[in-house]
């Protein structure tokens, strides 16, 4: 019993001490994307972000392909004011569905991003990142990875965002290309 109180006292810790959490959940006609991110502080300059995402999206087959991730993004803000870059890491796993055929690539991409909050009154950010996984950081069914993702954010209310966003996701085996997923799509977050 004393394990259990111990473990799950590490848990809530973990999952409700300083940092924010966020929930987000982006939809469009096809798609759904859920995922969770926490962020912590590293100092006034930087901050620590990790999580896991689930995409369940159809394709122009009308097939059904599902991307399970997981994040590590180390963000620095510069002197401008509103301006942000992160470099991270991560891992995919997904399950495609080619018609007759399937493939369940496994990838580690390196992911670079830009973040801009807006000097206006309402908390508004646009960001953009890439994540490539080459040929050697592909362990499973793929050769390449690549994903690309532009987003932008308000706020209207505190803990609340409202985003849109593009996303284009694909990966190449055996020389071939497959789009995962190239859509917009809206969303909320949730952070507390």
């Amino acid at each position: 019993m004393l394990k259990k109180a111990i473990v799950w006292g590490f848990f809530a810790a973990f999952a409700f001490g300083a940092g924010t959490n966020s929930f987000w959940l982006d939809l469009n006609s096809k798609d759904i994307e859920a995922g969770y991110e926490r962020r912590d502080q590293l100092g006034s300059s930087s901050a620590l972000h990790y999580g896991v995402d689930f995409l369940r999206a159809q394709d122009e087959f009308d097939d059904m392909n599902m991307l399970l991730g997981a994040h590590v993004t180390v963000v620095g803000y510069s002197p401008v004011p509103g301006l942000g870059f992160g470099l991270g890491f991560g891992g995919n796993f997904a399950w495609i569905d080619h018609g007759k055929s399937e493939s369940n690539p496994v990838a580690l991409p390196i992911k670079a991003a830009v973040y801009y909050t807006l000097p206006i009154a309402i908390h508004t950010t646009l960001s953009a990142s890439y994540a490539i996984a080459p040929s050697s950081l592909c362990l499973v069914d793929c050769d390449r990875y690549n994903e690309f993702r532009l987003e932008a954010s308000i706020e209207p209310m505190e803990g609340g965002m409202v985003v849109a966003g593009w996303r284009d996701i694909e990966y190449r085996e055996d020389g071939n290309k497959y789009e995962f997923n190239q859509s917009f799509y809206v969303g909320v977050r949730i952070s507390f």
